[in-house]
């Protein structure tokens, strides 16, 4: 009995097509609120945990450079240029559709994970560009935070293509459940890692939820028929048209 209850739940989140845009528009609504809350939360927590200070200045503005990248490079234009292509590929040949799906999502694991690179490197000078004011221990803390966080504008690129590709099947649930596990993720880090790592437990907590924000979202795209593949088609047509 628990089962047919766990396999009937589980169902309708791995197969939940909005077809309804009441349905999809409540469910972004209640994510919003939700996301919100937790944000509120984690804030207080924050600031609970650190006061206002050094360490909180560093922590906030060590995310400026990661959520640039993300912000200029990917957010709001990848779902734009990959759902009416993919959808189009979907209606005519699947096997090409998933060809073009796993090429963009090469490309956009190698360009951003160069960025990251690259920002890794240049941190202590976008440091100084950002936040002039900051030396001595603050400026390589930092530093410091802002290397780590280079890495959720690249995992963050990943996961948008999988929000595309559910998005793409009307499927929602996870891609709203997806910006609660990152807050959650935070939270985690504020509460469990800090007292032990410090500020570092808190940006730990940051990468751990980013990393969530991607696995969520990976089951729903499988149910639909994605499976990774080694290919970078640069020739394709669909691939060049989202590009």
């Amino acid at each position: 009995m628990f089962n047919k209850i766990k396999e009937k739940i589980l169902g309708s989140i791995f197969n939940d097509k909005a077809q309804s845009i009441t349905r999809a528009a409540v469910l972004i609504g209640a994510d919003s609120l939700a996301s919100r809350l937790l944000g509120m939360v984690r804030q207080r927590l924050l600031v609970g945990a650190f006061g206002a200070g050094d360490k909180l200045d560093s922590y906030f503005a060590a995310f400026q450079v990661p959520d640039l990248a993300y912000n200029f490079l990917i957010l709001a234009t990848l779902s734009v240029a990959f759902i009416p292509i993919f959808c189009e590929y979907l209606n005519r040949d699947r096997n090409e559709a998933w060809h073009i799906a796993n090429s963009i999502l090469n490309l956009i694991i190698i360009i951003m994970g160069l960025l990251a690179a690259g920002l890794f490197i240049l941190a202590p000078q976008l440091v100084k560009l950002i936040s002039p004011g900051f030396s001595g221990e603050k400026y390589q803390l930092t530093v410091n935070l802002t290397r780590i966080l280079v890495l959720s504008p690249w995992l963050f690129s990943i996961s948008s293509v999988f929000s595309s590709i559910l998005n793409s099947f009307k499927s929602f649930t996870l891609v709203a459940i997806a910006p609660l596990l990152y807050n959650l993720g935070i939270i985690f880090g504020i509460m469990f890692l800090a007292p032990v790592w410090w500020i570092y437990g808190v940006v730990a907590g940051v990468i751990f939820g980013a990393l969530m924000h991607i696995l969520i979202q990976v089951p729903g795209a499988r149910k639909f028929g994605f499976s990774w593949r080694a290919v970078l088609d640069l020739k394709n047509r669909g691939v060049r048209q989202i590009l």
